[in-house]
């Protein structure tokens, strides 16, 4: 796996904390080739329980990065509060990594939307000049994943269109540090950009790294000239988000991680209701039922779990896979024989890879 094209720290939405991140472009920013198809791809990876020693050098982290990567995504990983000696520790309630998550996803979608087309060398000044004059839609699928804890996390994300799409445009005044990362990685992207030519055959990372970003977050005053950015031509972006959830936990366990809801009875008919459990009120109204963008109509989900999970034996899962695929039809369960919850098993990996690139596509 090649390393990471930045390696940075993002403030949190929470509390400003920094966050360890790794962003990674595909081979079609890197090598452009003439007639390859592409579209704008964004991949965020959590990771699982930090207390047990999660973070984002997880092997199952790692593979599914890799993957995608291949793939032709743009992919984010990063470490949740206090995991791998990051400061700042591991809530009970979930809210802060919640808002650690919609953090990196508002930071790497801005990131994206400042990158134009990759430019190969068969573009002609004309083509060039044609893609970033007239107003456009642009579209941005978005992969929100996890797995195991970073799951549960994932599930619980607000509508990127609704939540996060306006934090990133007008970011909250009270989060000083949060709205001068955003800006960052709008000023990294175009430095990156007009550092790299079409006939540039690879980046080491080293022109934009962590303390050139850092540094912009620090520095309130800086900006850049005004002049007219290639993403200032767009008139509308629109997210599609779908979810990707490895070794997803059920309750009782995801009770214990994130706390429990308030009342009512457990179910498994819904999304959040089922994988945090009790009652399903929400993590202290930080993201309240409804408004959750894997509740979305249409949005599609993968679940992939092992038959040999320790965690939630396969009959809860398959009570669950059996709910929820009466409930939505973009919902999709694939269950690996012989995997447990770490995937050590032998070739269960590959299974997984398997089941991940036939549904991403």
């Amino acid at each position: 796996m090649p390393p990471a094209t930045l390696n940075l720290q993002i403030p949190s939405l929470h509390d400003s904390l920094l966050l360890d991140a790794r962003i990674y472009l595909p081979a079609i920013y890197m090598s452009p080739v003439a007639g390859a198809p592409w579209k704008r791809k964004v991949a965020v990876v959590a990771h699982p329980y930090a207390p047990l020693g999660g973070s984002y050098d997880d092997r199952v982290v790692l593979q599914v990065v890799s993957l995608l990567l291949k793939m032709g995504w743009v992919v984010a990983s990063f470490n949740f509060r206090g995991a791998c000696g990051s400061k700042g520790r591991t809530t009970w309630t979930g809210n802060a990594e919640i808002e650690d998550y919609i953090s990196i996803v508002a930071w790497v979608l801005t990131y994206v939307q400042s990158l134009p087309p990759p430019e190969t060398p068969a573009s002609s000044p004309t083509e060039k000049q044609d893609v970033s004059e007239e107003p456009q839609e642009e579209v941005i699928s978005l992969l929100i994943a996890g797995y195991s804890y970073g799951s549960l996390i994932a599930s619980r994300l607000p509508s990127t269109n609704k939540h996060i799409l306006p934090l990133m445009n007008l970011p909250p005044s009270d989060r000083p540090a949060f709205a001068n990362a955003i800006d960052a990685a709008r000023r990294s992207a175009r430095r990156w950009r007009d550092s790299h030519s079409s006939t540039r055959t690879s980046y080491s990372g080293s022109s934009v790294n962590r303390a050139d970003v850092l540094k912009a977050v620090q520095d309130k005053d800086s900006s850049s000239p005004v002049k007219e950015h290639w993403e200032d031509r767009v008139i509308k972006w629109r997210v599609i988000s779908k979810y990707l959830l490895i070794s997803p936990l059920l309750p009782p366990v995801s009770s214990f991680l994130i706390g429990f809801g308030q009342g009512g009875k457990n179910s498994l008919t819904g999304w959040t209701k089922g994988l945090v459990g009790m009652g399903g009120q929400g993590l202290d109204g930080v993201v309240e039922e409804g408004r959750k963008g894997i509740d979305e109509l249409g949005t599609k989900v993968l679940a992939v779990y092992g038959d040999g999970d320790t965690f939630t034996s396969v009959k809860k899962y398959r009570k669950w896979k059996e709910k929820m695929g009466g409930v939505s039809k973009s919902w999709k369960g694939v269950e690996i024989e012989g995997a447990g919850h770490f995937w050590h098993e032998n070739g269960v990996l590959e299974e997984l890879e398997e089941a991940v690139m036939s549904w991403v596509g």
